[in-house]
């Protein structure tokens, strides 16, 4: 029988900081390759502001964020691009 279940949240008692960092920059490395982008300090300075518009206004899913810096750079794209697993697959893929 269970009597108890622990969520860490702030990441008190596991330290996954660094995990998500590494992932973090996978998914923007291979965005930047998605979208056919030549200049990465530009696509950068627009991932970096992005990011901290969707905190700011407490977005905290990455898939919105991925989104909202796909649609940033290829206007009029289709808006259902991340409801394909495949997408999404290929975005967070290791090297």
């Amino acid at each position: 029988m269970i009597k108890a279940i622990l969520f860490d949240f702030t990441q008190t008692l596991v330290d996954s900081s660094r995990g998500f960092r590494l992932a973090e920059k996978r998914v923007k490395r291979n965005l930047f390759k998605y979208l056919g982008l030549k200049d990465w300090n530009k696509f950068l300075k627009k991932y970096r502001q992005i990011r901290s518009d969707s905190l700011l206004e407490s977005i905290l899913s990455k898939k919105t964020l991925w989104q909202n810096v796909c649609w940033s750079f290829k206007q009029g794209e289709d808006k259902t691009l991340f409801e394909n697993p495949s997408v999404v697959k290929v975005l967070t893929k290791e090297n």
